[in-house]
C-alpha cells in the first residue's frame, strides 16, 4: 500500500540498529522481567539479532514506501517463532517497544511513518490473520510427481530422485514444466516446513543442494537448444545466498535461445559492473530473497545504468520481496519485474521486441 507523499527516509534505522535493539530490548525486560531469565545468555544475543532483522526489514519496507513488505515479514516471523513455541504476545511487546524507542531515534515525520507500518503489523498479529497457502501449492499442475519428488527427497533418496526426474524426462514431460511444477513447488514445501518447525536447516539445504545437482544433470538437454543471439546476464545481489530461484530462471532463458551468463548467489556489485564493460547484454536479471538486500538492488541497477554501453541494457528483478510489494520494481528502478522463471522470459522477449521496434 503505497503511500502518495513519501517521507524521506535516513538511513538511521540501520545505521544506529544496534543502539535501538539494546533499548528495545532492555525496555521490553524492564516491562517483563520474567524475560530475563527465560531468555539468558546465548538466548538474549538472538533476541537481539531478531530486533535488528526487524529493524532492517521495517527500514526496507519504509524506503519502498509499502506496508506489505513488513507486515508480510511479520507474519513470517510470527509463524517461524510459534512453531517454536514462543507466544505471538512477546513479538507483539516487542514491536511495541520499537516503536517507544524509535521516538528516541527518527525526526517527527519519520517517526510517525514508521509508527503506522508497526501499528499495522501489531493490529494484524492480535487479530491473527493468517496468510493463504500459496497458489503454487495449492493448483499446481503435477502435484503427484512433486509429492512424489518431495517424498525421495525428504528420505534422502538422492540417486532414486534423480532417476525420477530423468524418468518424466523420458516421458516427454517438457523441462519447464518439471522446473516450475516439481522443482519449484517442492521447494516451496520445503520452505514452509522448515518455517513450522518441521524440518531443520540441514534438510532444507539437503534438499536444495540434490535439487541444483539434478538441475546440473539437465544441462546437456538445455544447452542443445538453438541461440537466437540474444544475451542475458543473471545475478544475485551482494550478500544474497539464495541462487536457485535465478539459476532457474537462466535455464529457462536457455531453453528460449537466450545465450546466458550466470553469476550466481552473493555477486559484488563490481563484479556485475566488470562483466557489462566486457559484454553486452541485452537483459540483466537481479533476483533478492531477502528485503533488507532492496538497497543493494537499488545500487547495483544505479551502477548499471552509469555505462554508457548498457543504456539500452533492459533490467528486470524478481524475488520475495517483488511478490510482495506491488510496483516495487519501479521504486528500485527496474525496467520489469517477473514472479517466476517462465514469466522472466515472456517478459524479456516482450520489452526487447519493443525496444527494437
Amino acid at each position: 500500500m503505497p503511500l502518495d507523499s513519501p517521507t524521506h527516509i535516513s538511513k538511521t534505522i540501520l545505521q544506529r540498529q544496534q543502539d535501538i535493539a539494546i533499548r528495545a530490548w532492555q525496555l521490553q525486560t524492564l516491562l517483563f522481567p520474567e524475560l530475563t531469565h527465560k531468555y539468558s545468555g546465548a538466548m538474549e544475543e538472538k533476541c537481539l539479532e531478531d530486533i535488528r532483522y526487524h529493524l532492517q526489514y521495517l527500514y526496507e519496507a519504509l524506503q519502498a514506501y509499502d506496508k506489505n513488505l513488513f507486515t508480510h515479514y511479520i507474519h513470517w516471523v510470527n509463524d517461524v517463532l510459534s512453531s517454536r513455541n514462543i507466544p505471538t504476545k512477546e513479538l507483539i511487546d516487542n514491536l511495541s517497544c520499537i516503536k517507544n524507542v524509535l521516538r528516541q531515534f527518527l525526526n517527527d515525520e519519520e517517526y510517525s511513518l514508521a509508527s503506522l507500518y508497526l501499528e499495522e503489523a501489531v493490529d494484524i498479529l492480535k487479530r491473527q490473520i493468517k496468510q493463504d497457502t500459496p497458489d503454487i501449492l495449492q493448483h499446481s499442475a503435477m502435484q503427484h510427481e512433486r509429492k512424489h519428488y518431495l517424498h525421495l527427497l525428504l528420505n534422502q533418496e538422492r540417486h532414486a530422485a534423480y532417476s525420477y526426474i530423468h524418468a518424466l524426462v523420458n516421458k516427454k514431460y517438457s523441462l519447464q514444466d518439471i522446473y516450475l511444477h516439481v522443482f519449484q513447488a517442492a521447494q516451496y514445501e520445503i520452505g514452509q516446513r522448515w518455517q513450522e518447525n518441521k524440518l531443520s536447516v540441514a534438510q532444507e539445504h539437503y534438499c536444495t543442494a540434490v535439487t541444483q545437482q539434478i538441475m546440473c544433470s539437465l544441462l546437456p538437454q538445455i544447452f542443445s537448444t538453438p541461440k537466437k543471439q540474444m544475451h542475458m546476464l543473471a545475478c544475485c545481489t551482494s550478500g544474497e545466498l539464495h541462487e536457485l530461484g535465478l539459476r532457474m530462471v537462466a535455464d529457462f532463458f536457455e531453453l528460449d535461445g537466450w545465450d546466458t551468463c550466470f553469476l550466481g548467489a552473493n555477486t559484488p556489485e563490481q563484479a556485475v559492473a566488470d562483466m557489462i564493460e566486457q559484454q553486452h547484454f541485452d537483459i540483466i536479471a537481479i533476483s533478492t530473497t531477502m528485503t533488507f538486500h532492496l538497497d543493494r538492488v537499488r545500487s547495483t541497477i544505479k551502477k548499471i545504468r552509469s555505462f554508457e554501453s548498457s543504456k539500452n541494457t533492459k533490467i528486470i528483478v524478481g524475488g520475495n520481496p517483488f511478490n510482495i510489494g506491488t510496483g516495487l520494481w519501479k521504486n528500485v528502478g527496474a525496467d520489469a519485474y517477473a514472479g517466476n522463471a517462465q514469466e522472466a522470459v515472456a517478459v524479456a522477449n516482450l520489452i526487447c521486441t519493443t525496444a527494437l521496434a
